[in-house]
Parts: C-alpha cells; sequence; structure tokens
C-alpha cells in the first residue's frame, strides 16, 4: 500500500499553487506582494491536505470546496473584495490551472523523459525543477500571448470625414504621440498625406483651417507639420464606436509604418473619451 507523505503533499501543492498565481496576477495584470502570493499557495496547500484527509464522497462537493479555496487564495493573494472580481480571478486561477495541469500531462505521458520519470521514484528537487521549467515556459507564452493581445487592441479602424468626403484607415493608438496644438493645446493625431489623398486632393488647402504645429523629433529640435480641423473622426473596435468633431490631424509627407499596418497614428489623449 503506497504511503502518503502530507508535509510531501502540502509542499507540492504549495509550489503548483504559487505557480498557477504567478500565471494569474500575470494574465490578470494585478498587483500583488510576495508575501500575499505566498499565503495564497498556502491556503491552497492545506486545502489539499484536507482534502485527502476529510476524502469527501461526494465529487460536486469537492469541487465546490475547491472553489471556493481558489475564490479565498485569489482573494488573499490580490485584495479582491468585489464578488465579481473574486468570481472573475478564480476561474482565471483555474483556467491556469488547466494549462499547467494539460502541459504536465504532455510532459509525463508523451515525452521518453516522462515515461522514464513513471518508472522511478522522482526526488523532491527533481520535481521542484520540472515544475519551475513548467511554469518558465506557461510564463513566457502568456507574456508573449499578452504582448500580442497589446499591439492587437491599440489599432482602431477610422475613419476620417471632410466636406462630404470619407476614407477608411487604420489607426495606432500611440502613447509617444505627445503633439498639441501650441496655443488651444489640442491633441494632434498624424496621418500620412498620401493615405488621405483622396479626401483632400479636391480641397484648396489655403481656403482650410490651417495651423502649423511646432514638432522635435529625432535629428529635428524645431520642425513644423502643416495641422488641418477636419469636421470629425470615427473610430471603431471590437464593436464599439465613438466620434470625434473637429479633431486637429498633422499632416505628414512620408509613410508613417513601413509594413502598412496603420496610416494613422492617434494621440492617447483621445483615450478618456472611448
Amino acid at each position: 500500500m503506497p504511503v502518503l507523505y502530507i508535509d510531501v503533499l502540502f509542499f507540492v501543492n504549495f509550489l503548483l499553487d504559487l505557480i498557477v498565481l504567478l500565471l494569474t496576477k500575470r494574465l490578470l495584470g494585478r498587483q500583488a506582494s510576495l508575501r500575499r502570493l505566498l499565503t495564497g499557495a498556502a491556503i491552497g496547500g492545506l486545502w489539499a491536505c484536507t482534502a485527502v484527509l476529510l476524502s469527501l464522497p461526494f465529487w460536486w462537493l469537492e469541487a465546490l470546496l475547491s472553489f471556493l479555496a481558489a475564490m479565498l487564495m485569489t482573494m488573499t493573494a490580490f485584495r479582491l473584495k468585489k464578488i465579481r472580481e473574486i468570481l472573475s480571478a478564480a476561474g482565471c486561477f483555474y483556467l491556469c490551472a488547466s494549462a499547467a495541469g494539460g502541459l504536465v500531462n504532455v510532459f509525463y505521458y508523451r515525452t521518453p523523459a516522462g515515461r522514464a520519470m513513471q518508472s522511478a521514484v522522482m526526488p523532491a528537487y527533481q520535481l521542484a525543477l520540472f515544475l519551475t521549467a513548467a511554469f518558465l515556459i506557461l510564463y513566457t507564452g502568456l507574456r508573449l500571448f499578452r504582448r500580442y493581445r497589446r499591439d492587437e487592441q491599440m489599432i482602431y479602424d477610422v475613419e476620417l470625414w471632410h466636406h462630404g468626403k470619407n476614407v477608411c484607415l487604420k489607426g495606432l493608438m500611440d502613447t509617444g504621440n505627445r503633439l498639441y496644438t501650441p496655443v488651444s493645446h489640442e491633441p494632434v493625431h498624424i496621418l500620412s498625406y498620401d493615405a488621405c489623398h483622396s479626401l483632400l486632393s479636391s480641397l484648396n488647402l489655403e481656403e482650410q483651417n490651417l495651423r502649423m504645429i511646432p514638432f522635435r523629433s529625432l535629428g529635428k529640435d524645431n520642425g513644423m507639420i502643416m495641422g488641418l480641423v477636419i469636421e470629425k473622426m470615427t473610430l471603431r473596435q471590437n464593436g464599439y464606436e465613438h466620434t470625434v468633431t473637429s479633431p486637429v490631424i498633422g499632416l505628414s509627407k512620408g509613410s508613417l509604418c513601413t509594413n502598412g499596418q496603420y496610416q494613422i497614428i492617434l494621440h492617447p489623449d483621445i483615450r478618456s473619451l472611448l
């Protein structure tokens, strides 16, 4: 009959829960101190030992108590108070745990190293190294996923309207764009002139409400860019739509993006309106 050591059970679950809490923290973008993360993981380790000792007769009861334990762990680790935030964090915790469990399962049953481990007793330090490697793989994957989602969410569908004409473009929300008009301090969105030629080709620019806007860039401390106030600009993303009236558009001579991913650089101040 196999012997179960309660201290080993606690250590393994403590380490696993700590890894999953770190993944959850990264995925949710939450702030959490190491002390709180360790406390949350300790709660998970204690619950694993309790579940084994109680040997609960019903699977649904064990599942319910395990979810309540996950709620308590995330609430402790991330200082959550609202029930919606706690439920969301617990759900994300289970999602990360499932991903980690799937990775461990693939390694254990689908690789030569895993099959070799099945026929041998794994020392504690090897288990710790294995779990750490699994964490690093998942952590790196989550970082790449979040970076992809962040870049994707910065791109908007933009439609410009002026004098009865319109043009549809892709816009990048760039936090590095700090360009404002010098007097009224209005945010300036930078547009490639080539991308809006159809919108402006029939206009006499001398009759438009033009503004000369000073700017600084690499290698040019006292540059000037021509600004045009158009009728309106509509931004769309993920089913949401917002229209800005009388935006200031700075016309750039060259291309803004070498791969054509976007044609207009949006000012970050516009985020407060979205």
